[in-house]
């Protein structure tokens, strides 16, 4: 099966709102549904967390991932270095896109 996919960042625009509504993962990953549905939305606003939902061609949420940042100090030769990190911090497929 071939699928058409696109990316979108999560903002509180009343489309998202609803359409996070209608996601479901497997019982497995229920804190991902109640993440998505619960505090998404916070964290994106206060900068915790940079959500993007993956689209499909009928503009149905078919997954989101989540990305953190942070900055480590390692002391290299005897100077401290700040090295950035990205975190995927949550990451979810749809039950019904899952194995395909």
């Amino acid at each position: 099966m071939s699928i058409e996919l696109r990316e979108e960042k999560l903002n509180s625009n009343p489309n998202h709102i609803r359409e996070v509504t209608d996601f479901e993962c497997s019982l497995e990953d229920e804190a991902l549904v109640e993440y998505i549905k619960n505090n998404a939305f916070s964290e994106n606003k206060e900068s915790k967390t940079r959500t993007y939902l993956i689209k499909n061609n009928e503009n149905i949420i078919i997954g989101y991932y989540s990305l953190r940042t942070y900055a480590i100090s390692i002391d290299v030769d005897g100077f401290n270095r700040i090295k950035p990190l990205i975190e995927l911090s949550e990451f979810a497929i749809d039950w019904h896109y899952q194995r395909n």
